[in-house]
């Protein structure tokens, strides 16, 4: 991945650990609220340090509405949403995704935060629902996050062409991994191992696909 967008995602977070990736050339932060960004800055450097990165093209807008404009841009996007409720409502409609997809180059992925599947399971199967109408891969795949409500979290890993671990490369992984507490080869084989009750869930997402608060 050379071009990467990010809609969300103030702190920073992920916009550190993407560039930790040497093929990526630039990344475009999209938030909408540009004080989360400058207090993530003062107060948390170590997660938003690299938003002064020269690669970092940050633009202080709603990612609905920039998406819109995009066109055959990305290799990646990056949905890094608060939860489907207020202003974060429009990050997880089908025409929203229908303009991610959009933006896409051949090839491209994308990936969006998609809650906690024993916690939210109506909202998570309504997004899975949204998802599927738009793309003809998408998956989840889980972590811990002890800060969330019940700590189990997912996202979605969606594309038209480019299956999940398609191409993962141990070798690439380990530099990266040596630079994290969690990450390593084998923690991201084992975050696409659904428990079946989630499995079930994404197959089968049993809710009226509408947007919908969780």
């Amino acid at each position: 991945a050379k071009e990467v967008l990010v809609i969300g995602g103030g702190d920073g977070g992920t916009v550190r650990e993407i560039l930790k990736h040497p093929s990526v050339e630039r990344v475009v932060l999209c938030e909408i609220d540009g004080e989360v960004i400058d207090i993530c800055k003062r107060y948390f450097p170590k997660i938003a340090g690299k938003l002064d990165d020269p690669r970092v093209d940050i633009q202080v807008r709603d990612g609905v509405a920039y998406i819109a404009e995009q066109e055959n841009r990305f290799d990646v996007v990056m949905i890094d949403s608060t939860d489907p409720m207020g202003p974060g409502t429009g990050l997880f409609t089908v025409d929203f995704y229908r303009d991610v997809a959009k933006s896409l180059k051949p090839g491209g992925i994308v990936t969006a935060q998609t809650e906690s599947p024993n916690i939210e399971a109506e909202g998570f199967q309504r997004i899975y629902a949204n998802l599927k109408q738009v793309f003809p891969i998408v998956t989840a795949y889980w972590g811990v996050v002890p800060t969330y409500p019940g700590a189990m979290w997912s996202w979605a890993y969606c594309s038209f062409d480019t299956p999940p671990l398609l191409h993962l490369n141990e070798a690439k992984a380990r530099p990266i991994a040596e630079t994290c507490q969690y990450y390593n080869h084998g923690v991201h084989l084992g975050a696409f191992a659904l428990p079946n009750f989630v499995r079930a869930m994404v197959d089968n997402p049993a809710v009226e696909a509408v947007p919908a608060p969780c």
